[in-house]
């Protein structure tokens, strides 16, 4: 019996010590996780500094969420002098914020500019849950981006502003230029969107004949299940075919010209942003999905011929010609019949969507000489 009694209690004594090991080394390492995750989502930027490593006197390093269009946007501004001309930066996706992605590689722009990366209305900072769908709109939109210049002019002093528009957000920086032009200095136009449908076409013959020529047989019965859907189709069947598709764009060197991408490349840089909470990081795929199929039809529009308009404000284009997300020759084709005062196409040899990153130095070259110095 005595056996009995100590086999027992020596049974659970090593169970409940072990247990509570076992709980002990979880409740650490979910502390060190959560206080690794705050370190590194302090939702702050950091300040602009010389080569002296001291703050630039008349810099600016800020994350701002005023009104407007009637709900808290965020943005985040930073520029060595605020002096400089300012530019506004309208982000893709719809609802990706470009922040988190490029901000590190467009620190030399701030040279030139005081920049607002602003995150649009249900995107990034500027989601949230109770933001109608009846408001995500590209008229809503046009709106915010006026609303948001203004804010702009007023906080710096400015009489006007530039604008750079990457992807849908040269969809959006396109219209918002056509309805208030006397905001604008110029439009910079980067993987400019013309016929986005046509655009899309060609993206998916891309990546078929990109899998063809390395003989990938899954990749190859995947995209044969895979349609492109018709005009007429609506934001969520766009999305769902987007988030199979672009993979293997990314996977076949059409997001960077010659490199392969991944979502997890995405994820990783959103997910260090150290001007983002943990709950802005939780936001930010949210975002994306509910972005998109609100808005992606209005790129996908069944009148291309909407998209061409005349402008009353200088508009260049920067182009990768290895772009397959917004096509080279669409984007081409859409400038050809714009009416601008000025209008200038840049083509970027080892470039595809984003040439203000991937040829940077030829960017900011074209920005001194073409753009700011006109005044």
């Amino acid at each position: 019996m005595r056996i009995l009694i100590y086999t027992f209690l020596h049974y659970h004594i090593y169970i409940f010590t072990h247990f509570h090991i076992f709980t002990f080394v979880f409740l650490v390492l979910a502390a060190a996780c959560l206080i690794f995750l705050l370190v590194i989502s302090p939702a702050k930027t950091s300040p602009v500094v010389g080569l002296n490593g001291k703050i630039l006197t008349n810099s600016v390093s800020t994350i701002e969420k005023p009104i407007i269009g009637g709900i808290p946007q965020g943005m985040i501004i930073r520029g060595e002098n605020i002096g400089n001309p300012v530019l506004l930066y309208v982000h893709g996706g719809p609802g990706g914020p470009a922040y988190p992605l490029c901000g590190n590689d467009l620190k030399k722009l701030e040279k030139l500019f005081t920049i607002c990366y602003w995150e649009q209305r249900g995107s990034g900072l500027s989601y949230s849950k109770n933001i109608s769908v009846a408001s995500m709109n590209l008229n809503q939109l046009v709106e915010d981006a006026a609303d948001c210049t203004r804010y702009l002019i007023k906080k710096f002093d400015k009489q006007k502003i530039f604008i750079l528009g990457h992807s849908w957000g040269s969809l959006l920086g396109a219209f918002t230029i056509q309805k208030y032009p006397e905001l604008f200095y110029a439009f910079l136009g980067v993987g400019q969107i013309g016929d986005t449908y046509l655009s899309e076409l060609e993206s998916y013959e891309f990546v078929v004949n990109e899998a063809r020529i390395r003989n990938n047989k899954w990749a190859l019965k995947k995209l044969g299940k895979l349609k492109v859907p018709g005009r007429e189709a609506g934001g969520r069947d766009w999305y769902d075919y987007f988030i199979k598709q672009r993979k293997y764009v990314f996977k076949y060197g059409g997001a960077r010209y010659g490199e392969k991408r991944t979502y997890i490349e995405a994820i990783m840089a959103v997910f260090f942003c150290r001007e983002y909470t943990i709950q802005d990081k939780l936001n930010y795929p949210a975002g994306l999905r509910f972005s998109q199929i609100c808005l992606d039809s209005y790129m996908l529009n069944d009148d291309p011929d909407k998209l061409v308009i005349e402008q009353k404000i200088p508009v260049y284009i920067f182009q990768g010609l290895h772009d397959h997300q917004t096509s080279y020759t669409v984007a081409k084709s859409y400038f050809d019949k714009l009416k601008a005062p000025i209008k200038k196409f840049y083509t970027f040899p080892y470039s595809a969507p984003s040439p203000h990153i991937e040829e940077y130095d030829a960017f900011e070259k074209i920005v001194k000489e073409d753009i700011l110095s006109k005044g």
